[in-house]
């Protein structure tokens, strides 16, 4: 039986996931070709819709996607991980361990072998090397930065209603992410002032920069 063709796209953005479903569909679903998406997230957002998520106000099913639930109606696999080395020469490429939480490892790394592989890992702010701010920002670049920051973000605002101080909140960046994050991180706060939380109004900072791909 002749092996299928192997084909591994990296970054299930919005190229990455819409490459993977109609390759899927279209040689995945026939069998001539073998179509496997990679990405360190489990679920695919639209990138302008990563504040939300980041401030947790994010309310629409649409902007959100399981990659397994995409993967199983459009005939091509997922596997979960973050790429560490990229052998050309080989043909392979090495996908970083998997923790829990607890920083218990769930999966070891793995390797994949491809006979193409399609990198569509999307772009990231730019810092423009302004001092502190890639060593002390948090970003939000992807779904995970943005549960991250959405994680600290809650705790911080329980540490500020808890003690009665002001919650002071700095966003570098007034383009159109840093100008709706600083729109739904209000919104946040004063939803959360309805659950019995002294309603503070937090402090917004901005300094403006642009992206690179």
């Amino acid at each position: 039986m002749t092996e299928k063709f192997r084909i591994v796209i990296i970054g299930g953005g919005v190229a990455g996931m819409a490459l993977a479903t109609r390759l899927g569909d279209k040689l995945g679903k026939s069998g001539r070709a073998s179509i496997m998406l990679v990405d360190k997230s489990f679920t695919h957002v639209w990138k302008p819709m990563l504040h939300c998520f980041a401030a947790g106000t994010a309310h629409n099913p649409n902007d959100r996607i399981s990659f397994l639930s995409q993967a199983s109606r459009h005939h091509f696999e997922f596997w979960p991980g973050e790429v560490i080395a990229l052998d050309r020469s080989a043909k392979q490429m090495t996908l970083a361990s998997i923790n829990d939480p607890d920083g218990k490892c769930v999966l070891d790394e793995r390797k994949l072998e491809y006979d193409v592989v399609i990198v569509a890992l999307g772009s990231r702010a730019n810092d423009f090397n302004i001092p502190g701010v890639a060593k002390h920002c948090l970003f939000i670049n992807n779904f995970v930065e943005s549960v991250d920051f959405n994680d600290k973000f809650r705790m911080e605002q329980l540490r500020a209603f808890g003690e009665g101080q002001p919650l002071e909140i700095a966003i570098v960046g007034g383009g159109a992410t840093g100008t709706q994050l600083a729109a739904e991180l209000h919104k946040a706060l004063d939803l959360a002032s309805l659950y019995s939380f002294e309603k503070k109004t937090p402090g917004y900072k901005a300094l403006s920069f642009g992206s690179r791909s």
